[in-house]
């Protein structure tokens, strides 16, 4: 008995832990920059391999083998490298939609760069939805944030926006929480924007966007179901225990 309940509870683990991802979401990422024609580089329906990437201008795109949508080049006077993560699970889930991480320098930018970067694919069946977006710099010299953003969409109505965000030295922020209605089909849209001060050294920047549709983080869920298994090892074990005679 004893057995099988460490097995039990080892399973509701390793199933929290090891499920594996569902499949990505629809993929656009457009940048922008006032004085330069807009570029999207596309990866919902041309998403580029390692061995065969797709060039856009002054920029290189693929999916590489981890499922990362991939860009390096220049644009703008500004020299990109981003990876980007997206997921699109079958409902929304109580976590990380994007994360990206964007290294950018610049030699010869005279506006600010725009970056938008939208996915589609999500869903929900639960309401409200909330979501919440964040942003951290490991190295700043002497470029800024000056806004990030995450906007949720209906597919049919409703659109909710956080609170800008911006960083001008090196940390971690996050923005407030908003709450929204939508329910059924949901795009998830990324906005940040680079001041045109940037070094040539560059400033590396990781962000992400998270949606809940519960307000119990899924952690705390797995722990709450863990927990009970933990207790009846206690007790087993407490029984098994050897009476002390006086």
């Amino acid at each position: 008995m004893f057995r099988k309940l460490l097995l039990t509870a080892a399973v509701a683990v390793a199933v929290g832990v090891l499920s594996p991802s569902a499949a990505k979401a629809d993929f656009t990422l457009t940048l922008s920059s006032t004085g330069t024609a807009s570029v999207t580089l596309d990866f919902t329906t041309s998403p580029g391999t390692p061995s065969s990437p797709i060039t856009v201008g002054g920029l290189t795109y693929f999916l590489n083998v981890a499922g990362q949508e991939v860009v390096s080049g220049t644009y703008a006077g500004y020299t990109l490298s981003m990876s980007i993560s997206t997921s699109s699970p079958v409902d929304v889930p109580s976590g990380q939609v994007t994360q990206g991480t964007l290294t950018v320098a610049s030699a010869a930018a005279t506006a600010a760069l725009g970056i938008a970067i939208n996915s589609s694919g999500f869903n929900s069946s639960a309401t409200p939805v909330t979501a919440y977006d964040s942003i951290s710099a490991t190295a700043m010299n002497g470029g800024a944030l000056s806004a990030a953003t995450t906007t949720v969409t209906g597919a049919t109505s409703g659109s909710e926006t956080t609170s800008p965000i911006g960083m001008s030295t090196t940390g971690f922020v996050q923005s407030g929480n908003v709450t929204t209605s939508l329910v059924g089909a949901i795009n998830v849209s990324d906005t940040i924007t680079v001041g045109d001060t940037v070094s040539t050294l560059g400033d590396t920047f990781t962000f992400t966007s998270d949606l809940y549709t519960a307000p119990v983080p899924s952690g705390l869920i797995l722990a709450a179901t863990v927990v009970p298994f933990f207790g009846l090892l206690r007790r087993r074990l407490n029984s098994m225990k050897a009476p002390v005679v006086a």
